[in-house]
């Protein structure tokens, strides 16, 4: 049986760090690129929502994306933010995002390599 595996491969954009944190001499930092695996395509699809241009429909996939989410912000101490909102401000301090790709691979049968011992 020959099944698929899925995989997210993304990369965020190089950005500029201060090693001292005083304002002094800044260095570049390129991130490498970073993945997750999936054994479904549906899965991994609903992942890359996260890093797409709309990260609320990943939380809210039916949800209109300014509607609140919880409350008008005195029942709770959600703030009263709308699903934009909360999202802009998760990604407000991250490097943008350079790449987004999904890849597949086939997985096939197991094969034995040593002769097996019967017991």
């Amino acid at each position: 049986m020959i099944t698929e595996e899925y995989r997210v491969v993304w990369k965020r954009k190089p950005f500029s760090i201060d090693p001292d944190g005083g304002g002094g001499k800044t260095e570049m930092f390129d991130p490498r690129p970073k993945t997750r695996r999936y054994s479904t395509r549906r899965g991994a699809e609903k992942f890359m929502l996260l890093l797409g241009p709309e990260p609320w429909r990943y939380y809210a996939p039916t949800r209109n994306a300014d509607d609140l989410v919880c409350c008008s912000g005195y029942e709770c101490g959600c703030g009263g933010m709308t699903y934009r909102e909360q999202s802009d401000k998760t990604r407000e301090d991250m490097p943008d995002i350079e790449y987004v790709r999904l890849e597949v691979r086939e997985i096939g049968e197991w094969k034995t390599m040593e002769a097996s011992h019967d017991r």
